[in-house]
C-alpha cells in the first residue's frame, strides 16, 4: 500500500494548523486549535477487545540511505526549544545572553512604568531593523514576549525598547549556529546536511538551522514513544525526516520523493512506500512551538499504514487518530496551546452540531472525499470531527482502545454497525449522536476561557460607555463658557453619576481567575473616572482651579489605565488562543 499523507499551511489565525492523510494520490487539507489536559479515562467498556498485529503487516524497509557511512555518530545532548533572554548591557560581552539559531526566543524585560506601553525594535547584525512590534508592561513594570528564531542569522543581534514614558531599554543577544556530527548527503539531485539519531535519519536543508532539526529529532523521539503505546505497535528501522526552508522546497523535494497532485500549500507530507519514503516537512509551515503536534501527526500516518498493510482503515478515523496523538504529544511540552487548539476543533464542531451541519462519518470514509476537499471551511469541519470523534472514544473507553478500533475498521471499513457493536455495544449512529451529544457540553477549560470571553465583552461594553460619555463630554466642552454656572454644575453631576454607575458595575464584576491582574486596572480606570468627575463638579461649583488639576490628573490616570485593560485583555486574549471575532463581533475592534 502506497500511502500520501499532507499537513496543510494555513495562516497562523490562532496557532498552528495539521490534517493530513491518504492512500494511493495526494490529498491536501487543512485543520485547526486546543483543550484541557489528557486525564485518565473511565475503565474501558467490557466489550473492548485486545490489540492484535496483523498477519499481513508490511515489514518497515527504510529508503536506502544515500552516500552516508553506515555507523551513526552519537546524539547530541537536549536543547531547550526556548531561550529566555533578558536585558542587559547594549554591546556583545562575556555576559550576553546566547541562543541557538532556529529556537524560540521569550525576552523578559523589567524597568518600565507600571503599564508602560513601548515600541519594539530587533536589529539585526548588520544593524538594520529586522522587525518591530508593540507591548505594554504589566501592574509591575515587566513585559515580555517571544520570537521565532527561524529565519534570523548568527551573529550578535539588539533589541531596542522605547517606552511612552520615555523608557529605554536594550537587550544584546547572541544567536549561534549549533553544530552537530552531520554528514553531507545528495539525495535526487538535491544536497542535504544529515543528523542521524538511533531513531531517525534527518535530511535538512542548507537554510534550516541546525538546532531547529534537533527540536524535530527530540519531538520524534517524543511523540514515537507515545503513539507506540497508543497503537501497539513497536516501529523497527526508524523514519527519514526531510527538512525543507518553504513549501516550494517541499513540493520540490516531495515530488522527488515520488509524490504526486500536490496542492502546493502543505505544511508537511508523509510518504510510505514510496521511491523515497519519509516525512517531509516545511519548518516555515508551523511555529515551533506547533511542531510536537505536527510530527506525531505524521508519525501516526506512518505507523498506521504499516498496520493497515493491504487493507484500509476509513479516513476520517486515521485522521482522527493523528490530531489526537498530535494533540497528545504537544499538550506535554506546550499544554497552552495545545488547549487552545482543542477548544477551536470542538468549536467549530459544536457550530455544525447545533447549526444541523454535522457531516455523516459513513461518507468520509474514503480517499477521494477528502481528495475532492471543497472549501477550506468544510475541510475544517472534515478534521475537527475526526479529531472529536477520536478524542471522544479515547476519553470515554481509554487510549488502549484505538488499536482494536483501527483494526476492526480496517478489517471491515463498510461494517460499521458490526464493528461498533462488537467494540462499544451500540449501532455506528448511537456512537455518532454520543459524540455530537458530548461536544455541545462546554469541558471545564472550555467554561474557563467562556468565562473570560464574557469578561471580555462586559470590559468592553463599559468601554463603549466611555466612549458615548466622552463624545458627550467633548459636546459640552464646546458650549461650556456661553452656560450658567448652575447649568454647568448640573451637567457635570450627570457625568458624575454616569461614571458612578459605571463603577458601580466594574466593582460588583467578580473576574475569572486569568483576568484578575487585569480588573485591578480597569478598577482602578473607572474609580479614577468618578474621583475626575467629583472634581470637575467642585471646580464648576467654586471655580477652584486646585480642583480642576486634580480633575485633569485623574482624567489623565483614567483614560490611561482604561487603555491599558484594554490592552492587557486583548494580550490574553490572544495568548489563550481566542479569536478576536469570539469577542469582538459585538463592539468592532479595540
Amino acid at each position: 500500500m502506497q500511502t500520501l499523507t499532507a499537513i496543510p499551511l494555513r495562516t497562523w489565525l490562532s496557532l498552528f494548523v495539521l490534517a493530513a492523510a491518504v492512500t494511493v494520490a495526494g490529498c491536501s487539507s487543512g485543520s485547526l486549535t486546543p483543550t484541557e489536559s489528557v486525564v485518565e479515562p473511565p475503565p474501558p467498556s467490557p466489550t473492548a477487545v485486545a490489540a492484535t498485529a496483523p498477519d499481513t503487516a508490511i515489514p518497515d524497509t527504510p529508503t536506502p540511505l544515500p552516500a552516508a557511512t553506515p555507523t551513526p555518530p552519537p546524539t547530541v545532548a537536549p536543547i531547550e526549544p526556548v531561550t529566555i533572554v533578558r536585558a542587559s548591557p547594549i554591546g556583545p560581552g562575556p555576559t550576553t545572553p546566547q541562543a541557538y539559531a532556529g529556537t524560540v526566543l521569550t525576552f523578559a524585560v523589567a524597568g518600565l512604568d507600571p503599564l508602560e506601553s513601548a515600541a519594539v525594535f530587533y536589529v539585526d547584525p548588520r544593524g538594520r531593523v529586522a522587525g518591530s512590534l508593540s507591548v505594554r508592561a504589566d501592574a509591575g513594570g515587566e513585559a515580555t514576549w517571544r520570537r521565532e528564531s527561524l529565519g534570523d542569522s548568527p551573529g550578535d543581534w539588539s533589541v531596542q525598547l522605547r517606552g511612552e514614558n520615555g523608557t529605554r531599554l536594550t537587550i544584546a543577544y547572541r544567536l549561534t549556529e549549533l553544530e552537530l556530527p552531520l554528514e553531507d548527503v545528495v539525495s535526487e539531485g538535491t544536497s542535504f546536511s544529515l543528523y542521524r539519531t538511533p531513531e531517525g535519519r534527518f535530511f535538512f536543508d542548507p537554510a534550516v538551522p541546525a538546532a531547529t532539526a534537533v527540536l524535530i529529532a527530540q519531538n520524534f523521539n517524543d511523540g514515537l514513544s507515545q503513539v507506540q503505546i497508543d497503537l501497539d505497535y513497536q516501529l523497527d528501522g526508524g523514519l527519514d525526516f526531510y527538512l525543507l526552508p518553504d513549501n516550494a522546497s517541499l513540493v520540490r523535494e516531495a515530488e522527488a520523493g515520488g509524490a504526486e497532485e500536490i496542492a502546493g500549500f502543505e505544511a508537511g507530507l508523509s510518504l510510505y512506500a514510496f521511491p523515497r519514503s519519509g516525512i517531509y516537512l516545511d519548518v516555515s509551515g508551523s511555529p515551533l512551538l506547533g511542531m510536537p503536534h505536527v510530527v506525531a501527526h505524521e508519525v501516526v500516518h506512518q505507523i498506521a499504514a504499516r498496520i493497515e498493510a493491504n487493507r484500509n482503515a476509513p479516513l476520517w478515523f486515521i485522521e482522527g487518530v493523528a490530531d489526537f496523538e498530535g494533540y497528545k504529544a504537544g499538550l506535554a511540552r506546550f499544554p497552552e496551546q495545545e488547549r487552545q487548539w482543542r477548544r477551536q476543533a470542538r468549536n467549530i464542531v459544536r457550530d455544525a452540531v447545533v447549526a444541523g451541519d454535522w457531516i455523516d462519518l459513513t461518507t468520509l470514509g474514503g480517499y477521494e472525499v477528502w481528495q475532492r476537499g471543497g472549501q477550506l471551511e468544510r475541510l475544517n469541519l472534515m478534521y475537527s470531527q475526526a479529531f472529536v470523534t477520536v478524542d471522544y472514544v479515547a476519553r470515554t473507553y481509554g487510549d488502549h482502545t484505538l488499536r482494536p478500533l483501527l483494526e476492526g475498521l480496517a478489517d471491515s471499513p463498510t461494517e460499521l454497525d458490526a464493528v461498533f457493536q462488537r467494540l462499544f455495544a451500540m449501532s455506528f449512529a448511537e456512537f455518532q449522536q454520543r459524540v455530537r451529544s458530548s461536544v455541545v457540553e462546554l469541558d471545564t477549560y472550555e467554561r474557563e476561557i467562556a468565562a473570560l470571553i464574557d469578561y471580555a465583552r462586559r470590559l468592553f461594553a463599559e468601554e463603549q460607555v466611555t466612549r458615548d460619555i466622552g463624545r458627550r463630554w467633548n459636546g459640552y466642552l464646546t458650549r461650556r463658557l456661553v452656560l450658567p454656572r448652575d447649568e454647568r454644575v448640573e451637567a457635570m453631576r450627570r457625568f458624575s453619576e454616569e461614571y458612578r454607575a459605571m463603577d458601580a458595575r466594574v466593582q460588583a464584576i467578580t473576574p475569572p481567575e486569568k483576568a484578575v491582574d487585569v480588573h485591578d486596572v480597569l478598577r482602578s480606570a473607572s474609580a479614577a473616572f468618578v474621583r475626575a468627575t467629583d472634581a470637575f463638579v467642585v471646580f464648576e461649583a467654586s471655580g477652584d482651579g486646585a480642583a480642576r488639576e486634580a480633575g485633569n490628573e485623574a482624567l489623565l490616570e483614567a483614560n490611561f489605565r482604561f487603555s491599558a485593560a484594554q490592552d492587557l485583555i486583548v494580550k490574553l486574549l490572544e495568548q489563550s488562543g481566542v479569536a478576536r471575532g469570539e469577542v469582538f463581533g459585538a463592539f468592532g475592534s479595540p
